[in-house]
């Protein structure tokens, strides 16, 4: 009699659960309207749950082709991204219409903006054999001053670079370049339409305003990252990248006029200096890749920036020297000063004429 008690019981719970399910689930709400729309879902349900129940097939993950890689393992075949300014100041990163080279550098994280070439493509020349001609630098201090009246001012910098005297990217000199036969006048390259020369470009003429005198040209060498050193071929297809102007022994060296601001006034950020050799950009970052750089070689740099440059870089390069388009920044050391200008990486013809002698 128990059993048949506890089996009835069961069965009612049963039944009541039964019911309720089929209230709830085949009728709207407490209606007695069905539920059409979830009855015909009903086999759609079935299926999907048995074949949850089935055993999963392996997935085969397809193999990936991986991209062509150059010499120095960077990816040939990526597209290139644009880059914006990456300085706190309110200014666009100039880039002028024949930029073509993308620096591939292990300091450089960010590859620079190829624009449009120019319709008047320069002049080919052939890759030399010889081995790399050495820096024609001349000995630190020699017939140099040792002292200078000359005040320098610094401006802070963010993110700052490490081991920047080994950087082939900021101390260019350490790549070295050879002697070319082109032109020592200065040339016009022409423009892809509605791309006018930038009227805010470094202008090369007011360093020792002498005008457009040169002594010789130069291309500079590629740099083998690999083995660490210059290589035996020249950068781009530029015809010249360095080029020596015309100056008197002991005359001022300055630095050459913009339309940019690194911040208070100042236009240029020093990143690196030897007795010698200066390396400076108009973004006020740390580096030469981004923007604007004017690398400037066989001079004697001014000893209190020398001074100023060596102490902030020994405390950690948070903060470098900043200097205003006419500043002195040191004297002729001989009959020639080297020059080389540089845009998101690329070393660029000085002898070009609408892009830094505007006025000539």
């Amino acid at each position: 009699m128990f059993r048949e008690n506890v089996r009835i019981a069961i069965a009612l719970v049963l039944a009541f659960i039964l019911v309720f399910f089929i209230g709830k689930r085949f009728f709207v709400g407490d209606s007695p309207k069905v539920d059409t729309f979830y009855i015909a879902s009903i086999p759609s349900r079935s299926s999907l749950f048995l074949s949850s129940l089935l055993p999963k097939p392996e997935t085969i993950v397809p193999s990936v082709t991986q991209s062509q890689t150059n010499t120095f393992g960077f990816i040939t075949n990526a597209p290139r991204p644009s880059i914006a300014p990456t300085g706190g100041n309110n200014f666009t990163t100039p880039i002028p219409p024949h930029s073509t080279i993308i620096p591939t550098s292990p300091y450089s994280t960010v590859a620079p903006t190829q624009s449009g070439q120019p319709t008047v493509k320069p002049k080919a020349t052939k890759t030399p054999t010889k081995s790399p001609t050495k820096t024609p630098t001349s000995p630190p201090n020699a017939n140099c001053p040792t002292s200078s009246g000359e005040q320098y001012d610094k401006r802070g910098l963010n993110p700052p670079l490490s081991n920047v005297a080994s950087n082939p990217d900021v101390n260019v000199f350490l790549r070295g370049w050879g002697e070319v036969s082109e032109s020592l006048n200065l040339v016009s390259y022409g423009y892809p339409n509605g791309e006018a020369p930038d009227p805010k470009a470094p202008q090369l003429g007011t360093i020792l305003n002498k005008g457009a005198s040169f002594v010789k040209a130069y291309k500079i060498h590629q740099w083998d990252w690999a083995n660490n050193q210059p290589s035996s071929s020249y950068e781009g297809a530029w015809p010249v990248h360095v080029l020596g102007f015309t100056a008197s022994p002991g005359q001022s060296v300055n630095a050459p006029t913009n339309g940019y601001d690194v911040g208070a006034g100042y236009q240029y950020m020093v990143v690196y200096v030897s007795p010698t050799s200066i390396s400076m950009n108009v973004t006020g970052d740390d580096g030469a890749i981004e923007g604007y750089a004017i690398h400037m070689e066989g001079f004697c740099v001014d000893p209190n920036l020398v001074s100023l440059y060596n102490s902030l870089n020994s405390q950690g390069r948070s903060s470098l020297p900043a200097l205003k388009e006419g500043q002195k920044m040191g004297t002729a050391k001989t009959s020639e000063v080297r020059v080389m200008v540089r845009d998101s990486g690329s070393f660029l013809d000085p002898r070009s004429k609408g892009d830094w002698w505007q006025s000539y």
